[in-house]
């Protein structure tokens, strides 16, 4: 549910690209501490990405993840049971469609109560609409000219 989705695609979720170059970024820290003196470029399609890149691959990460977490506590908070809190906002937030527990594919979600169905709605926006677009849009300097 988290990952799967196609650098440039309109799918919510993980992109590919960005879980590779996280993966890759995690060798390379991996391996420094073997060879603390080494050199390390982290390359992503035959490109070397940049210090720049890899800090927003990982502030998206984070941001998705938080995101993510903020969601199923909320799921949790409402009384929900873990499987079905996690899945669910897994499910949004991805655009996946059902989870597992009580809001797996031979369930629906009209058990959830109003106030998670918001929450959900919201996740659902925010993983088809790109996580750094929705926020930008809270910043001020985005808006001035």
């Amino acid at each position: 549910m988290f990952t799967g989705a196609c650098a440039g695609s309109t799918a919510g979720g993980l992109k590919c690209v960005r879980v590779l170059a996280l993966a890759r970024q995690a060798k390379a820290g991996l391996v420094s501490i073997l060879h603390p003196r080494a050199v390390f470029r982290i390359k992503v399609r035959e490109k070397t990405a940049t210090r720049r890149t890899m800090r927003s691959v990982t502030a998206f990460f984070v941001l998705y993840m938080s995101v993510f977490l903020l969601g199923a506590l909320f799921m949790a908070a409402l009384g929900l049971d873990f499987v079905t809190s996690v899945t669910s906002a897994a499910a949004s937030l991805g655009n996946t469609g059902p989870g597992f527990g009580s809001v797996g594919p031979a369930e629906n979600y009209s058990h959830i109560p109003a106030a998670g169905k918001w929450v959900l709605s919201i996740l659902m926006l925010l993983g088809r609409l790109e996580l750094y677009a929705v926020v930008l849009l809270f910043f001020p300097g985005t808006w001035r000219k």
